[in-house]
């Protein structure tokens, strides 16, 4: 059984495996949010390679269980052969018979005048000038010369199996494989909401240890934070630590674009083994080191800012003004039981917008923020809007972005505002659209503009009504394909009608605005009209009571540290100081011996030469050939 797991085909095995779960943790993003992995691989793909483990490969079962398999294996591999190659670092091979000197390829013989004593001292004296260690030895067919180099060769096998069980166990390490166990036994309270730290009790927190982790916490400035979030499957867990960290200040450069050129973090560290707290800075290529703990700078997010917003209203509520902080949920006052849940707020956004050669060119289009609008159902729709109008084509829009599903890209709609940058023309123009009595009034003047019978209005505006209604409910295209299916060849005269109403409605909102004095309509109140046709379109698929506004803000950022402790780094450190010393030994140091065998036949002696080398033949009839010339040499 030993023999079997101390193998090398094994051993082989083993690390092939590792590799190639190696490159599977390469190509899939790790440690990320279970939604993004289920948006990018599907319900199948997502739980199949969720209970494989390859969203966390490196702390999956399986891994940590081949890399300890891998370490037992090469350890008794090890055990197994390194006294054999030790041995082999003073063993000279002196019981060599000139039958197989000769059967070597690279092998010579001279025939010379003069004692043996004398040929043994120029042949050792030759392999020692050569770099060879040399051994004399007698025996009953006369002497035997045994020389060797590049014994280390074969230290390069022991330092290179030996860089696998100190590598290997380093990773073991910092793999924390005790807490992985506690975690895989339900023994470690798991967090699986998206909730700060401070809102979690301390019963879920683990204890400083002198394990291995990598977690990461957002702390907003002037505020502190002595644990961090450790990813674990679906959740995350709370790893306390034996310091705290407050926050001063977080700066972020930009570029004259507005782009992010670099962020830092002013913190203090306080800790009870501290005579007084630790300042400094971190950025992202300066890390804060302390007692083993690396604090990294890792990103940056909103930490909390104030909101003034605006409500305008789509229907029959009122507009409203309040005010919130991101991360924080309000009920909206004019439409009972909708809720606005503010998710993100970004003070600085850079954006790709069209030049006048037809192309683009990015562009700070100022602060946005993103909110979940909820209805009373539960039912929510994410938003994403930005704060300052944006100018296309002349006139000025609020852009804002609009899904329905986590995952898919934002939709945006560009609604047009009044003379006034304001929403407030949009707003009542929909409000309009949204009362029966006002869209039968407009409903009216458009049939006396058209000239209609009178004993026809009646119906006439009914269906001018109906069709409206329509149209705010599902869009203009449910509109187009009811007209054709119900009336056929008269579809143009209903398309004409609806359109009529919905002007008529406009001029009504136009009116109001003038003081209840008709005036004259300008041709930007017609683009504004067109403009506003195509967003009340895009809002009937939202069926959302009222648009967010922002009016002001306060900004807050928060910095977003990555504290990591690894126990096990100097021991991988090590591990591969002497995998560089074994691959170098075992690729650039060859193991030769040569030999020359003496023996005196009359008056006559006898010189036979050979060499050997497990490897690097070219070099090895190189040294061969260099022996022999200086033999030549020296014997003459």
């Amino acid at each position: 059984m030993l023999q079997f797991i101390g193998s090398m085909n094994l051993a082989i095995t083993l690390l092939v495996s590792l590799a190639i779960a190696s490159v599977v943790g390469s190509l899939v993003e790790q440690g990320q949010p279970h939604e993004d992995y289920l948006v990018q691989f599907g319900p199948f793909w997502y739980e199949t390679f969720n209970r494989l483990g390859l969203f966390d490969v490196y702390r999956a079962p399986w891994f940590l269980f081949l890399l300890a398999f891998l370490v037992t294996s090469t350890f008794i591999c090890l055990v197994r052969n390194s006294p054999s190659m030790l041995r082999e670092l003073s063993n000279f091979r002196e019981h060599q018979r000139e039958a197989s000197l000769r059967a070597l390829k690279n092998h010579r013989e001279w025939r010379v005048d003069g004692p043996p004593e004398a040929i043994i001292d120029v042949a050792a004296r030759t392999l020692r000038t050569l770099g060879f260690r040399v051994r004399l030895k007698r025996d009953d067919k006369g002497w035997i010369v045994s020389a060797m180099s590049g014994a280390s060769n074969r230290l390069g096998y022991i330092f290179t199996h030996l860089s696998i069980v100190v590598i290997s166990i380093g990773g073991l390490i910092d793999g924390n494989p005790a807490q992985q166990i506690q975690y895989w036994m339900g023994a470690i309270p798991v967090e699986t909401k998206d909730r700060s730290l401070a809102e979690i009790d301390d019963d879920m927190r683990i204890p400083p240890g002198r394990g291995g982790f990598r977690g990461t916490v957002m702390i907003p400035e002037g505020t502190q934070a002595d644990a961090v979030a450790v990813p674990v499957g679906e959740g995350y867990i709370i790893q306390g630590l034996p310091f705290e960290l407050d926050v001063k200040e977080f700066r972020v450069e930009r570029y004259d674009t507005g782009e992010v050129r670099s962020f830092e973090t002013d913190v203090i560290l306080r800790s009870d083994d501290l005579d007084e707290p630790k300042e400094t800075t971190i950025s992202v290529n300066r890390p804060l080191i302390h007692d083993g703990y690396s604090v990294l700078q890792n990103s940056f997010s909103d930490g909390g800012s104030h909101l003034s917003l605006k409500a305008w209203s789509l229907g029959e509520t009122s507009n409203s003004r309040f005010t919130s902080q991101v991360f924080e949920t309000e009920e909206l006052e004019s439409a009972e039981g909708w809720r606005i849940e503010f998710e993100d707020f970004t003070e600085s956004n850079v954006e790709p917008l069209p030049d006048e050669d037809g192309g683009e060119r990015m562009a700070e289009v100022g602060p946005n923020i993103n909110y979940i609008m909820r209805s009373p159902t539960g039912e929510g729709i994410e938003f994403e809007t930005y704060m300052e109008p944006q100018r296309l084509g002349g006139r000025y829009f609020y852009v804002t972005g609009v899904r329905t599903a986590v995952g898919e890209d934002f939709q945006y709609m560009y609604v047009p505002l009044d003379a006034n940058v304001e929403l407030s023309r949009f707003s009542n123009f929909v409000s309009e659209l949204h009362d029966p009595d006002a869209v039968a009034r407009a409903a009216m003047l458009a049939l006396d503009a058209m000239g209609t019978e009178p004993q026809e209005r009646e119906r006439l505006v009914e269906v001018a009504r109906q069709l409206v209604a329509e149209l705010m409910d599902s869009g203009m295209q449910a509109v187009e394909e009811n007209i054709a299916s119900r009336f056929g060849e008269d579809a143009s005269f209903y398309h004409d009608l609806v359109l009529a109403t919905l002007w008529q409605g406009y001029g009504s909102v136009l009116l109001e605005e003038d003081g209840g004095s008709a005036g004259v309509v300008s041709e930007s109140d017609r683009v504004f009209f067109e403009d506003a046709l195509l967003s009340v379109d895009a809002l009937s698929n939202l069926d959302i009571p009222a648009l967010m506004q922002l009016k002001d803000y306060q900004g807050t950022l928060a910095t977003g540290l990555q504290v990591t402790r690894a126990p096990g780094q100097n021991i991988v450190y090590a591990g591969f100081f002497l995998l560089v010393i074994g691959v170098f030994l075992m690729f650039y140091t060859a193991h030769r011996r040569v030999w020359c065998r003496v023996r005196r036949d009359g008056e006559r002696t006898y010189l036979l030469a050979a060499a050997t080398s497990q490897r690097d033949p070219h070099g090895l009839r190189k040294v061969f050939e260099r022996v022999s010339e200086l033999l030549d040499r020296r014997l003459s």
